[in-house]
């Protein structure tokens, strides 16, 4: 099963009406289901990756991934910064 969480997290992108918390928390539980056996630490920096990856805007991305969050919740709070 996990595998098949991999392939879901690895592919999946914001959708046009959908909030970023919605991602993140969507992101957050995808990345648990995929990864169960990981240390907490790569875990989220493995979180982190594909939550930028999921926000489906290179620029936006590329914003976010400038300022090199460390952790899914930095990642979180860069977007929202950078969104509003």
């Amino acid at each position: 099963m996990a595998d098949n969480y991999r392939i879901k997290v690895r592919n999946r992108r914001r959708k046009p009406s959908e909030t970023l918390l919605c991602l993140h928390s969507d992101i957050r539980r995808l990345i648990v289901l995929a990864f169960p056996a990981i240390d907490q630490y790569y875990r989220e920096s493995i979180a982190c990756d594909y939550f930028i990856d999921a926000l489906a805007d290179p620029d936006f991305a590329v914003k976010v991934r400038e300022r090199a969050p460390e952790k899914l919740d930095d990642a979180l709070r860069i977007a929202l910064h950078h969104e509003v």
